[in-house]
């Protein structure tokens, strides 16, 4: 084609090629263009004496030339490059070919960043968000893939392990992995990895707790304890990514202030996290392994510590489209699930439909409709009811148990005495106002101190919990009222309890020695004192309340005495402050005054010489028998030897040796921190502990005097 001084002919028009001579010189010179430039009529393009690609005569940036191409633009622009590069250099026509079909393939296998989200109706449903920012990244990350907050790629490609949960389920795991590559959210498979820096991940297989569906897990916290090789999510930043969730007490917050009878409506986003493409060039760090092939994950990974943050913009802009664009006042979200509460008079159907049909759809996400319903087979199955109700109670403790029994027992008598029927399956919606009556009833008819009355109230707000899922209490600005008005009307004297402090713990030793009830058992009580002494413990934690509360035992392989005899250490597996059965190890040194781990030592000596066995009770009842130490036989015997020593017995417990501990070691100038960590306080509520003679009182009144 020839061009002439009035243009090209009418009938060559479909083969010009509108590129400037210095562009088409740089191509033919070898010089690296943007294809981009290509498409756009008489572009100069970059040279020695001419504009960059990125600029025009007036130095002004060109937004045409940094753009992305389509498949269709690149094929069209690299058809040009081809055609001039071949005008000179024919034999490389059979070369370029090869490289553009390559292209071309790889680009129609792995189609790069893809999302369901409809990104257009997006920003248009977002025009009049406030937040720009905002707005920016959820629509640059849906379009270019987001980045999960990698501070560093790793440099060192490592292939990880699988977990044993994929090992031992192998066809499990191939038909998870054949369906994420069928939904596209997994590239591969591969013979060999397509990259030079990678990372290959463990995976397993988790099970439904409810539904036992099976689903893929990906460990990204792998590799552990390797300094030299850092996971994934240890190169993200925590706290850049860490993410306050709805609670539930929002929920009902609102609730309550659109009244009673709202109706709920329940739904989640279908494949949640897969709806948000991963950046490319984290998809090399993504990879798993499976059958010698290797997958790389192009979407968000469960299993990446910065996912639910960056899948939480979507569900915020979700809930801003909601409110804002189609007057759903009131929805929360958690995640990947929505909750709609519609006032009782609205159409809640109707609100639904909304959502779900004219929001939702058209954003191009998918819910799911009735996730919240229970299937009958689910109400029906009585394995999984019998399972819930155990771990009911076991959240509680059994004294804690049977005394929420007894205030519901007596909250339900209190109803029934006004004429409203109630049991645990049909339980009255309750007020305030029933409350204050409730506990008002309780101080005026039942005579309950004030203590016992707020344990009755939280034994109410345990069953309505539990039974109703919701508490009565939430809000409640009279009931506290109440209560201080109750605590202030009776004669709340706490009853004194004396210390046992170490002047007199070396008395009841030195009874003890003398002989008092048998050389097996004085021995015993002389250990227990010195522990609970020593150890500031709780009467509770080395001994029991009955014959059959044998859960808290203290063992006689709770006992661990040190080689040489310096120390022992007691393995208090529970405690009152440690309801999740955690375990504390409590450190015992020896002394030259009281000698508790020698003590201990010939305390244990005795027991297996006996032929007690590990497992067997520190403690016990009798030297005879293997029932353990009870609290009750405790106390008596240390208010018979009290009594022996001509002491008011009244006034010492159970609880005199913490207090006596902690007595003492503040009388001796133990500093604060020290005794409250002796004592194990996570408070500064130890000081209630600590008794004042009245002679330090007087010498620190007469110390006064002579202050300059």
């Amino acid at each position: 084609m020839v061009r002439t001084a009035h243009g090209y002919s009418a009938e060559t028009l479909p083969f010009v090629e509108t590129i400037s001579p210095q562009l088409r010189k740089n191509i033919i010179s070898g010089m690296d263009i943007n294809l981009t430039s290509l498409l756009i009529p008489y572009y100069s393009g970059s040279g020695t004496h001419e504009l960059s690609l990125s600029e025009d005569k007036n130095n002004k940036s060109d937004p045409r030339s940094s753009r992305s191409l389509s498949l269709g633009e690149f094929i069209q622009a690299f058809g040009i490059y081809k055609n001039i590069m071949c005008t000179t250099f024919p034999h490389r026509r059979s070369e370029l070919d090869l490289y553009e079909r390559d292209l071309v393939d790889m680009a129609t296998r792995y189609p790069g960043v893809t999302t369901p989200i409809v990104i257009s109706n997006l920003v248009q449903e977002l025009e009049n968000h406030p937040n720009k920012e905002f707005k920016n990244y959820l629509v640059f990350g849906l379009s270019q893939g987001f980045s999960t907050g990698i501070t560093t790629l790793p440099s060192k490609s490592i292939e990880c392990k699988n977990l044993r949960s994929a090992l031992s389920q192998p066809a499990h795991v191939l038909k998870l992995i054949e369906m994420e590559v069928e939904k596209g959210f997994l590239e591969g498979p591969f013979d060999f990895i397509p990259f030079k820096h990678y990372r290959i991940n463990p995976i397993g297989v988790a099970e439904g707790k409810y539904n036992k569906k099976k689903r893929l897990i990906v460990d990204l916290s792998a590799p552990h304890e390797d300094p030299k090789n850092p996971s994934l999510n240890e190169l993200i930043d925590k706290d850049e990514f860490s993410l306050q969730y709805v609670s539930i007490d929002d929920a009902i917050r609102t609730i309550k202030s659109l009244g009673f009878k709202s109706w709920l409506l329940k739904t989640d986003i279908a494949d949640a996290f897969k709806v948000m493409p991963l950046s490319p060039m984290l998809w090399p760090f993504h990879g798993i392994k499976w059958d010698d092939r290797y997958y790389f994950f192009n979407k968000l990974v469960f299993g990446c510590r910065s996912s639910p943050k960056i899948f939480d913009t979507l569900s915020q802009a979700i809930c801003w489209i909601a409110q804002n664009n189609y007057n759903i006042e009131h929805i929360l979200h958690l995640l990947d699930d929505f909750l709609v509460i519609v006032p009782e008079q609205d159409n809640a159907q109707q609100t639904m439909n909304t959502f779900l049909d004219d929001e939702v759809q058209s954003l191009g996400t998918t819910c799911k409709r009735d996730t919240n319903s229970l299937s009958a087979s689910l109400r029906a199955d009585d394995g999984l009811n019998l399972k819930i109700d155990e771990l009911w109670d076991a959240s509680l403790s059994e004294s804690t148990r049977l005394t929420y029994k007894s205030a519901f027992k007596c909250f339900r008598t209190f109803l029934v005495m006004n004429g409203q029927p109630c049991s645990e399956v049909n339980l009255p919606y309750v007020k305030e106002d029933l409350l204050v009556y409730f506990v008002t009833y309780c101080q005026k008819a039942l005579n309950l101190k004030h203590q016992t009355i707020k344990l009755y109230l939280a034994g109410v707000r345990h069953y309505y919990i539990r039974f109703l899922g919701y508490d009565p209490m939430a809000n409640a600005i009279r009931l506290p009222v109440i209560l201080r008005g109750i605590k202030k009307s009776q004669n709340n004297v706490v009853q004194e309890r004396l210390p046992i402090t170490s002047s007199i713990l070396n008395k009841l030793c030195a009874l003890l020695s003398k002989g008092i009830f048998s050389p097996v058992l004085d021995l015993m009580f002389q250990c227990a004192f010195k522990m609970a002494f020593f150890g500031f413990l709780r009467c509770g934690e080395f001994t029991c309340r009955s014959y059959n509360d044998n859960s808290c035992t203290v063992l006689l392989q709770d006992i661990t005495v040190d080689p040489t005899k310096q120390f022992f250490i007691f393995r208090l597996r529970s405690s009152k402050r440690d309801p999740f059965r955690q375990g504390v190890n409590i450190t015992i040194y020896e002394n030259d005054t009281f000698k508790p781990v020698d003590t201990m030592s010939k305390y244990l000596s005795i027991r297996y010489n006996n032929g007690a066995l590990p497992k067997s009770p520190l403690f016990v009842e009798d030297e005879f028998q293997s029932s353990p130490l009870s609290r009750e036989t405790f106390i008596s015997s240390l208010r018979q030897l009290l009594d022996t020593l001509g002491y008011n017995t009244v006034k010492f417990c159970g609880h005199s040796f913490r207090i006596g501990a902690a007595t003492s070691a503040a009388a001796c100038g133990v500093e604060d921190h020290i005794i409250q960590t002796l004592g194990r306080w996570s408070s500064d509520c130890y000081i209630r502990y600590i008794r004042t003679d009245a002679k330090v009182l007087k010498r620190a009144q007469h110390d006064m005097c002579f202050h300059n």
